[in-house]
């Protein structure tokens, strides 16, 4: 595909999604009705478990866990629950590295404070 053709594809594609009503959140951290969503990017098998800091619109996350039989997402799920202490849960991209994960009972501010670099 060339080049010009590639970037209308991505201004059409970008069009459609507004028109459709979603727009994709900026911010990786957001306030949600039961608490608040975070993007991240998840590095799996990595040497150790740590908050690395802002990728694009998400916060990138390494986790020591294998991709395999949820592991990976589980070592997620524990790290930001030890970090928010809120009630987390995968809300989208349960197979991929970008995830969106629902933390309840706490709010964006809260969330913001315990993941900044």
């Amino acid at each position: 595909m060339r080049a010009d053709r590639l970037l209308e594809a991505t201004a059409l594609s970008r069009v459609v999604r507004a028109v459709n009503g979603y727009v994709a959140p900026m911010k990786p951290i957001s306030d949600h009705p039961e608490g608040a969503t975070l993007r991240v990017h998840v590095v799996p098998g990595a040497s150790r478990t740590e908050i690395k800091g802002p990728y694009g619109d998400a916060i990138r996350v390494r986790v020591s866990a294998p991709p395999e039989g949820g592991k990976a997402n589980q070592a997620l799920l524990d790290l930001v629950e030890g970090a928010t202490g809120g009630h987390v849960s995968i809300l989208s991209g349960a197979s991929r590295r970008a995830k969106v994960i629902l933390i309840r009972g706490v709010d964006a501010a809260t969330v913001q404070q315990r993941f900044r670099p």
